[in-house]
């Protein structure tokens, strides 16, 4: 691996630089494999740089991790800040997730396989609780005591473990294509069954329609 085939090679600051070689090379070859020899190669800088950046690789990664965060978070911001109807707003999120990890696959990649080492960092716990209040907000005071309290996690799960098998089988690309049968699951929660099923079935009609790269 080597520093000229990544976009940064040149013009980022060093620190910036070893991040991004972190997410990937971590993301290609798996925590394990990669050493900070790898990261200062990809990232195009010398040892020294990564010595007054970080005590060690796993400082890096764990930074590399936040600054994942933050970008996700970002990513879905302006889906959250828009005023929609329950539905529309999960399904509008649904697909911003999907088109990150489509747009930002070594990112996706790279938060998916280390979120189990670092997600329990302090920023990764803010940004979990800034997800889990965007979905449990949709449970209004009409709805709220039929629907579990638990529904913002199960939700995130549905998500989260469906983009993890994908990724484990090299199919993180196809997450777009499972987002009707993922909403069904949420929206069985949040709805209940004869609502989801009605609100799949609109889905499977857009989905025949072609939807837009970006349905936000």
């Amino acid at each position: 691996m080597s520093a000229p085939g990544y976009p940064w090679a040149g013009h980022a600051s060093a620190r910036s630089r070893l991040l991004e070689a972190a997410i990937a090379t971590v993301s290609a070859l798996g925590y394990e494999i990669v050493t900070v020899e790898m990261i200062v190669d990809v990232a195009g800088v010398g040892e020294g740089d990564f010595e007054r950046s970080f005590a060690d690789k796993d400082e890096c990664c764990r930074r590399a991790f936040e600054d994942v965060c933050d970008h996700f978070d970002r990513h879905l911001l302006p889906v959250y800040a828009r005023t929609a109807p329950a539905p529309a707003k999960i399904r509008a999120a649904a697909y911003a997730c999907a088109d990150y990890c489509r747009e930002y696959q070594q990112r996706a990649r790279y938060g998916l396989q280390v979120r189990s080492r670092y997600g329990r960092t302090s920023r990764a716990e803010q940004s979990l609780k800034f997800h889990l209040g965007q979905m449990d907000s949709l449970r209004d005071e009409d709805t709220a005591h039929r629907i579990p309290a638990a529904a913002a996690e199960l939700s995130v799960g549905f998500f989260a473990g469906h983009a993890i098998r994908l990724d484990a089988s090299g199919r993180l690309g196809e997450l777009r294509a499972s987002i009707p049968s993922l909403l069904y699951s949420v929206y069985n929660v949040y709805l209940g069954r004869s609502a989801a099923e009605r609100l799949l079935q609109d889905e499977e009609i857009r989905g025949s329609q072609q939807l837009p790269n970006r349905s936000i």
